[in-house]
């Protein structure tokens, strides 16, 4: 029995890192793509966008997603209600996310001409903005998916 377990887990383990090299393969491909189809000044202004966004995501974690994991995985194993857990890690997350959001997009008139040299750029920084918010959730969601053993 016990070997049958060992051998799910590293077949399991085995194929999440193959899923896991083959995302970063296709990134990598279309990086690649990307970066032979535009500008050099795009190309910064996607990187410079890509580090705010990032960031975002960063700061609006907290730290929460990576323990909600350990602390929901806890609960259930102890029987004890792990709901509260869901609520409190997806709260902190839209308030941290909501609040990056709203400074980027309050202080986007001078960071504009600041990190991209001009303010033609602004309404990238709301799309910036909006992709915080999107992409934290994603990342919440994702980890609360694990810690409740449902991937």
């Amino acid at each position: 029995m016990a070997e049958n377990v060992v051998v799910k887990v590293a077949r399991n383990s085995s194929l999440l890192l193959l899923g896991q090299l083959s995302s970063n393969l296709i990134a990598i491909g279309a990086f690649m793509l990307i970066a032979r189809g535009i500008s050099k000044a795009e190309m910064g202004i996607a990187t410079i966008i890509n580090l705010l966004i990032s960031l975002g995501v960063i700061l609006s974690g907290a730290g929460m997603p990576t323990s909600s994991i350990r602390f929901i995985s806890k609960a259930r194993g102890m029987g004890v209600d792990y709901r509260p857990l869901v609520v409190a890690s997806t709260l902190i997350r839209a308030v941290l996310a909501a609040t990056y959001s709203v400074i980027l997009v309050a202080l986007a008139d001078q960071i504009t001409p600041l990190l991209l040299g001009s303010t033609s750029s602004v309404k990238l920084l709301y799309l910036a903005a909006i992709g915080v918010v999107f992409m934290g959730f994603m990342s919440t969601f994702y980890n609360l998916l694990i810690g409740l053993n449902r991937m």
